[in-house]
């Protein structure tokens, strides 16, 4: 590439971002989490007691959540290794994802599943980058079935073959029924997990650090007990197959993109799930098995009291959150 062309190629890339943040900044998650970044200005004032208590008054912080620091992280030792679990239904939107990726610095494997029937030479190339990073990529054809969900559970034991101590799961998330904002939701997702270098490993070693019950979850993922709604009677039956607990309040992460440690994983893989599980691709927006297995996590986090990492909070500040029986880690 000449310098001429690099530059045209880096003033497209940097016109790409702008409009990115544009589309950001006019989002809803940026107007609903403008108290959050008032509290960000009270804490920079030296003022951290009046903030707390005005956040209260807005319901930033509820009652019956438990927040607690971040947990001591041994900097000076290796990174702890990094498996991705990759969906691609998208060809054309897995580059992104792999430019993401390349974000994290101790990343040595990725599974990568694609439809049956799609081109295996077209995600080869997609792919390219992370094998010349050094990045073990296996190409893996499964069953259009159960969205991002019924892959999870076909690879969940070979993610944890790969010895990896930690876990990230994106996917070629595009929600078609919602336009332009399923576009911005999934750049908010991306960005959230992976931001920086630096952001990326201390979110390794913090998730390696809780070992079993250790979460990394972007903001814009947060859902709730108002999205559980029709999934009720699957997710009953998928805690119970797990000995899991449905918690009165249920947070998981929206958007089927998370960091994990091993434990959700060897969850998954214990279930023992299968194609003839999951309800055949109808452009389903709720109430199918693939919907009950994204809120499962909530289920899990909830019974083991794991440790949530919210990321990509505005202006770099933490985001408390209520919960049932989860800690809350504070991003610094």
């Amino acid at each position: 590439m000449t310098p001429d062309e690099l530059i045209v190629a880096l003033q497209a890339e940097n016109d790409g971002l702008a409009a990115v943040i544009r589309a950001m900044e006019s989002s809803r998650s940026w107007r609903l989490t403008r108290p959050l970044r008032n509290l960000a200005a009270a804490w920079r004032r030296g003022t951290p007691r009046r903030a707390y208590r005005q956040a209260q008054r807005r319901s930033v912080l509820r009652r019956g959540s438990m927040v607690v620091g971040i947990p001591p992280v041994p900097e000076g030792d290796p990174c702890p290794s990094v498996c991705a679990i990759v969906h691609a239904y998208y060809l054309e939107i897995l580059p992104e994802i792999v430019w993401a990726l390349q974000r994290c610095g101790s990343l040595t494997n990725a599974l990568v599943t694609f439809p049956a029937g799609g081109e295996r030479e077209g995600y080869r190339r997609a792919v390219a980058p992370l094998v010349a990073a050094g990045v073990q990529v296996d190409l893996i054809a499964v069953e259009n079935r159960g969205r991002d969900m019924l892959p999870l559970a076909l690879v969940a034991q070979r993610a944890l073959d790969t010895g990896a101590e930690v876990f990230i799961k994106v996917h070629t998330k595009r929600s078609p029924h919602l336009g332009e904002q399923g576009v911005i939701w999934r750049a908010e997702l991306l960005n959230g997990l992976l931001p920086d270098l630096d952001s990326v490993e201390h979110t390794v070693r913090f998730v390696a650090a809780e070992r079993s019950f250790g979460f990394g979850v972007p903001i814009a993922s947060l859902g709730g007990k108002a999205h559980r709604g029709k999934n009720r009677a699957a997710l009953s039956l998928l805690s119970r197959r797990a000995g899991l607990r449905v918690p009165r309040r249920l947070y998981f992460p929206a958007g089927g993109m998370y960091w994990c440690s091993r434990g959700w994983l060897e969850t998954v893989a214990a279930l023992g799930l299968t194609a003839e599980d999951f309800e055949a691709e109808l452009g389903q927006l709720d109430s199918t098995m693939a919907h009950a297995l994204e809120r499962l996590i909530g289920c899990y986090a909830a019974t083991n009291k794991a440790t949530i990492w919210v990321m990509g909070t505005p202006e770099g500040m933490p985001q408390p959150v209520a919960v049932d029986g989860l800690r809350v880690a504070l991003p610094r």
